[in-house]
């Protein structure tokens, strides 16, 4: 779509060129026409990567904070990279939990209103236009939104083995993109991993980190899903690997505080996507001075910082929140897996996150990427079940699919798993 003349900046132009996923248009029909016990025939919409298992006993919590008179700060101005008071509760919650026996330190933490605009401030701040980034794939469809739409940064899927040499992969991968005019500036990875719903094995964690550090690659770990394993899984956080790693060391303590950054926030392991807070872990001073620059863009509200302040300072409340969380997200898993393996669809055994990933492949009506179009039109269209493509996640070939299997109670996946089966039994026929 071309700029009117006159009308906008030309820097606009890539914006407008920007196609959402398909699988928004179709969230957005169904959202009208929901499953439900009195809507049997509704859509079942599993493709936003949503908590809302056990999001209402969050919800109520927070009411309960803000039932307490405000105080002043409230209404005022306080520090654009977050309340000193939140960041205190955080840090405290973040040791805590997933960053046990590490120092999180509150003066390392920027708050921003969503992973989201973290992200675009991280990559305007750590790459020039053109310069790449690597991430394994299949990923976050979202991501490439993230990096292109206002920073010009190219994202560089990778397909990562992790049983292989995952340096020479890395290596190679990052040559790559440099012969192709983008000479990498970034590793961005997400664990525990959307879409696949598993976590990286230490040694491959240990593997990135050294090699982004020894060649100047800045690593990003996305750890909003830390607190979300629901299988015989173990995550490890990558600033614990580098904790490690500088004790052996194998690296400095300065050269992990330069390129290491670690994310986090409310959305996934809370269910609280809609209160918009995301934190920001790091101790490179540079990128603190320029989040202080850059924060005022993105400051989280401070109605929700009070709450928060609030609700996460009791940590008891918060064990036992997310023991609760990850029971929730076991049963949920338990049944859909359950009802897949009962309808013969093949899928990648999860352990983490709100994931399970589709193999389709024998039911492509045709080979390549229209065939998996075409495929996923007949899942929406017939089975009136709306999932994430494969594409969107750039999946290394056609015919995988992203479930979200936390946007809907348990009863609906196992409707979801029964109509897809009998598309894809019709799939079979045709």
């Amino acid at each position: 779509m071309p700029v009117e003349k006159g009308a906008l900046a030309s820097r606009s132009q890539r914006l407008l060129d920007l196609k959402p996923a398909p699988h928004f248009e179709a969230f957005m029909k169904g959202y009208m026409d929901q499953w439900s016990q009195d809507n049997p025939e509704g859509y079942v919409l599993i493709a936003v990567a949503e908590n809302k298992l056990h999001s209402d006993a969050f919800a109520h919590r927070m009411q309960e904070a803000l039932a307490r008179p405000l105080p002043d700060w409230v209404m005022n101005y306080t520090m654009m990279t977050g309340d000193p008071r939140l960041q205190e509760v955080l840090a405290a919650l973040l040791r805590h939990t997933f960053l046990k026996g590490f120092e999180v330190r509150a003066g390392d933490l920027v708050i921003s209103n969503g992973v989201t605009p973290l992200l675009d401030h991280l990559f305007f701040t750590l790459a020039d236009a053109g310069e790449g980034v690597l991430i394994p794939a299949p990923y976050y469809p979202s991501f490439d939104m993230d990096l292109m739409a206002k920073d010009d940064v190219v994202p560089v899927p990778f397909y990562l083995v992790e049983d292989g040499d995952v340096t020479a992969q890395l290596a190679q991968a990052a040559a790559a993109a440099a012969e192709a005019g983008s000479p990498i500036r970034a590793l961005l990875i997400t664990n525990p991993n959307n879409p696949l719903g598993i976590v990286y094995s230490t040694a491959t964690l240990k593997s990135m980190l050294e090699w982004s550090v020894k060649n100047g690659v800045h690593l990003v770990s996305d750890e909003i899903y830390a607190l979300s394993v629901h299988g015989e899984a173990t995550f490890v956080s990558m600033q614990r690997v580098a904790q490690g790693l500088v004790e052996e060391g194998a690296l400095t303590q300065e050269g992990v505080d330069t390129h290491l950054h670690l994310l986090w926030g409310m959305s996934k392991d809370f269910g609280g996507s809609g209160l918009r807070l995301g934190v920001l872990h790091t101790r490179s001073a540079s990128l603190k001075k320029v989040f202080g620059s850059i924060s005022p863009f993105s400051q989280a509200s401070n109605l929700v910082q009070y709450a928060l302040t609030v609700v996460l300072s009791d940590l008891d409340w918060v064990d036992a929140w997310v023991a609760e969380n990850q029971r929730q997200l076991a049963l949920s898993y338990s049944a859909f897996s359950a009802a897949l393996t009962e309808a013969g669809i093949p899928f990648t055994p999860a352990t983490s996150a709100m994931f399970v990933w589709l193999d389709l492949r024998k039911w492509l009506p045709k080979q390549g990427w229209e065939g998996e179009a075409a495929l996923w039109q007949r899942i929406c269209d017939e089975a009136r079940v709306v999932v994430t493509t494969g594409h969107s996640c750039h999946a290394a070939e056609p015919g995988y699919f992203r479930v979200c299997f936390a946007w809907v109670p348990a009863e609906a996946l196992v409707v979801a798993a029964t109509r897809l089966s009998a598309v894809l039994d019709g799939a079979a026929d045709t």
